[in-house]
């Protein structure tokens, strides 16, 4: 986060002074530099906050990257649930999230198996956990996500 401030920073200063001649180009060039690194910035910073929220909770939702660059789809997106373990490692369970028609992500459904096949579904270590586990997604996804079952 503090690196792209300060190396926006640093490129500013370098182009203000070497545009000395040019005001006007050394006014746009520092006000450019200055706001791409302020984006920066802000993006390093919510890195630094999901992370951080990771390690304070020891659980999250993510989605999973398409398997293709720059292409998305519309449709359910495959997401998955992470906790943190005792011994520092990260376990995972996926799911299917679908998205509502208005775009918006704080909503949508979640598709999670059946109650009756979860202990023969699930990964071992979630097994009996069922109640939390969507308990935690519930609480990350949003108040007006909705559950169902996984077809078939």
């Amino acid at each position: 986060m503090f690196a792209s401030v300060a190396v926006a920073a640093a490129a500013a200063r370098a182009g203000g002074l070497l545009l000395v001649r040019h005001e006007v180009l050394a006014l746009g060039f520092i006000a450019v530099v200055g706001v791409l690194g302020g984006i920066g910035g802000l993006y390093s910073l919510r890195l630094l906050a999901d992370t951080l929220e990771f390690v304070l909770s020891g659980y999250r939702i993510r989605p999973l990257p398409p398997r293709e660059y720059f292409r998305s789809t519309p449709g359910p997106k495959l997401w998955v649930y992470e906790e943190r373990t005792t011994a520092g490692g990260i376990r995972q369970m996926s799911f299917m999230r679908e998205p509502p028609g208005d775009g918006n992500p704080s909503h949508g459904i979640v598709r999670i198996p059946p109650a009756h096949t979860w202990e023969t579904q699930a990964p071992e270590w979630a097994r009996e956990r069922r109640t939390e586990i969507v308990q935690r997604i519930a609480e990350c996804a949003g108040d007006k996500t909705e559950f169902a079952d996984e077809p078939g």
